[in-house]
């Protein structure tokens, strides 16, 4: 929902408070005109400071982690082997490995799917705060596995030769995932936008 519908909204919410107060109040006591447009103006200022609020949570932040997270193997291009090794074995060497294109691509379709998924369905409201955080949580999760690998991938001559993965490194990556993930919980409202079960359902 855009700034411009959702002010809309407020105006028609505060046209009709307006008259209620107005009917509530008898004609001599009735609160002056500058009050209303006051309260008509907070309320649209409230409905635009959530709209914002949705657009940064939903799109911005989301936008930059996984651009980030597409972007570290270009950056580092010329010193990774091709194709690169993407998964480790449980003697934590490489047993696995994926060319750097389709690894972008499986990336694009995990995460952006997800994130695509979540913030259409929201279509300008926020999402209840666990799929928000469930959502930054894989974000984090993709941002710090492709850390892992660019990293572990760096100088290697082929992926075969690429660097053991870890305990370290596998307890950053949840560390850095939880953390976000949890940031999303907040940044989509925390405890106080967690549905409520009605009575009697399921």
């Amino acid at each position: 929902m855009g700034m411009w519908a959702a002010t809309n909204m407020t105006s028609d919410h505060c046209i009709g408070e307006k008259q209620a107060l107005l009917e509530h109040h008898p004609p001599g006591r009735r609160p002056p005109h500058r009050a209303l447009c006051h309260h008509l103006t907070m309320e649209a200022f409230k409905l635009r400071g959530r709209d914002a609020r949705w657009w940064v949570t939903m799109i911005v932040i989301p936008a930059v982690l996984l651009a980030i997270t597409l972007a570290l193997p270009a950056v580092f291009a010329g010193r990774l082997p091709s194709p690169l090794a993407t998964h480790w074995g449980a003697g934590r060497m490489p047993d696995g490995n994926m060319g750097l294109g389709t690894l972008l691509v499986v990336q694009v379709i995990i995460v952006g799917g997800t994130w695509g998924a979540l913030a259409g369905y929201g279509r300008g409201w926020m999402p209840a705060s666990p799929a928000v955080g469930t959502t930054y949580f894989l974000l984090g999760l993709f941002l710090a596995a492709q850390v892992s690998i660019v990293e572990s991938n760096l100088d290697a001559a082929t992926w075969a030769q690429a660097e053991q993965l870890g305990g370290g490194d596998i307890l950053v990556v949840m560390l850095v995932s939880v953390v976000v993930g949890v940031a999303g919980f907040f940044l989509g409202g925390g405890t106080g936008n967690i549905p409520k079960r009605e009575p009697g359902s399921g």
